[in-house]
């Protein structure tokens, strides 16, 4: 199969790769035909989360997979009739660094020949019941927020979470250069969230903190619940 050629221009929110926060992107469009097929064409770099109206294109996380992005860059494809509605839609794009920005000296990530700034191209190519296409892409159009909740993130150091950060300020997208790596369709299975384990072990530290024990090595994601005055 060959792979798809993209309409879309590259986007990105800053040109400063010492920047550790997780832009995220939107735009709204409005439908009013019927739909036939909607199909979504999606590279983020390095991690991408994609929502269209609220929803996830599919249970997958840690999108796409990492590569040596001088030579691949991989992208995703999901399709995702039905998730639009006629009237107002949205599509949201959450960024994230991974390797593709990663700013520790293990293994010279800091000085990779790729290392840039988390960067956005995507299609949602619509198929009318009447046989006219439109492509929703990414261009100018697009707005993008700096300020979300996740204010740092690192593929090693893990995240930093502000999560008073619940109004999101839009500016303008800054147009990007591409990956020099070709833009290929992933085929190797996704990340998925495939079970839940109980702390085996907390330990609070003399400054405060806390080491969480799991029961086994993982990647994955802490689920906390806790109380917080006001």
């Amino acid at each position: 199969m060959a792979d798809y050629k993209f309409s879309g221009k590259w986007i990105c929110a800053t040109t400063d790769v010492n920047d550790r926060f997780a832009p995220v992107f939107k735009k709204s469009f409005k439908i009013e035909k019927q739909i036939k097929k909607a199909t979504l064409y999606v590279c983020g770099l390095g991690f991408f989360e994609t929502k269209i109206n609220g929803a996830l294109p599919d249970d997958s996380v840690l999108n796409p997979t990492h590569s040596q992005y001088s030579s691949t860059v991989y992208y995703r494809r999901f399709e995702v009739g039905d998730l639009l509605q006629k009237g107002v839609n949205e599509i949201i794009v959450e960024l994230g660094n991974s390797f593709y920005n990663e700013f520790t000296a293990v293994w010279n990530w800091h000085v990779a020949a790729w290392r840039n700034t988390p960067r956005l191209i995507l299609d949602l190519v619509i198929e009318y019941s009447d046989g006219t296409t439109e492509i929703i892409k990414s261009d100018e159009s697009f707005k993008v927020a700096t300020n979300g909740i996740i204010t740092e993130n690192n593929i090693y150091c893990g995240e930093t979470h502000d999560m008073r950060n619940t109004q999101l300020e839009f500016n303008n997208v800054i147009l990007a250069d591409a990956p020099t790596g070709k833009l290929t369709l992933q085929e190797a299975e996704p990340i998925r969230r495939i079970k839940e384990y109980k702390v085996k072990e907390i330990k609070k530290q003399p400054n405060g903190s806390y080491i969480l024990t799991a029961p086994e090595m993982i990647t994955g994601w802490a689920k906390i619940c806790f109380n917080v005055p006001k």
